[in-house]
């Protein structure tokens, strides 16, 4: 089918996934059950032959997703980036059950925990930031691999716009945040926690409105504490275990509007 319709034109991404959309249009069709893409020299095609490495193929095609400015212009882009991820994440990751129930013990994370990564922001899941008002940040409007990179290239923008523009097509969280931290030693200044806290808490609703997958997850945690693993003594619990935990409140807010 795809290959009738799409064949004979040399098709960017952004047509390709266009169609796939446009063809699957109810909401509940997965994206990917009639075909597969893959791209040579240039020119993208559809295949009905399952990729060897799924993970990989997921993982390769959000990343051309994430540096494709044609792909952020498809129309409706937020219920794209929740169909996608939808398939991407329930054939991809599989969580743990372990985090399910009412049990009083805390759900401790990180992006290297197996059974409960998702939570980390550093997990790989598509987000679509949508910047308004100030045409100088128009760049940012785009669809993103994970969420550490939006909020870097967010943060990055009000000390240096051509820096945030490079950082905003990184697909590698720990690189992100290493290229940011140096903008920040090279500036001299620090974001305002207040803002650090607004903007992870706008995001982190991207992240869970845009998955659904991940939104039954956290939602399925019930009343469980969520703490993130991690040195950081603002975000995680910190080397000393008294941390304040500032990811894992907003995780447990964002979960409060789920329920």
């Amino acid at each position: 089918m795809y290959q009738k319709k799409l064949g004979g034109t040399r098709l960017t991404l952004a047509a390709v996934l266009r169609e796939f959309f446009e063809v699957n249009s109810k909401s509940y069709e997965p994206l990917f059950t009639t075909g597969y893409l893959s791209c040579e020299q240039g020119q993208w095609k559809v295949s009905r032959k399952k990729p060897d490495d799924l993970p990989k193929y997921y993982s390769d095609l959000a990343a051309k997703i994430a540096n494709e400015t044609e792909v952020a212009e498809m129309p409706e882009p937020e219920a794209f980036a929740s169909r996608f991820n939808r398939e991407w994440t329930s054939r991809c990751f599989s969580p743990s059950r372990k985090a399910y129930g009412d049990q009083e013990d805390d759900i401790l994370f990180k992006s290297k925990s197996d059974d409960y990564k998702c939570f980390s922001n550093f997990f790989p899941t598509l987000i679509f930031l949508r910047m308004k008002g100030d045409e100088n940040l128009s760049f940012l409007t785009k669809f993103y691999f994970c969420l550490e990179i939006p909020y870097m290239a967010r943060q990055a923008a009000s000390l240096d716009l051509a820096k945030a523009k490079e950082l905003s097509v990184f697909t590698d969280p720990g690189k992100v945040k290493t290229a940011m931290q140096k903008l920040r030693e090279e500036h001299g200044k620090e974001i305002r926690d207040e803002e650090k806290l607004a903007l992870m808490r706008q995001l982190l609703q991207k992240k869970f409105t845009q998955n659904p997958v991940l939104a039954d997850y956290l939602k399925n945690t019930k009343k469980r504490q969520l703490v993130e693993d991690t040195s950081s003594s603002f975000w995680g619990r910190g080397d000393e275990g008294t941390g304040e935990n500032w990811l894992g409140k907003l995780l447990m807010q964002q979960r409060a509007t789920l329920s």
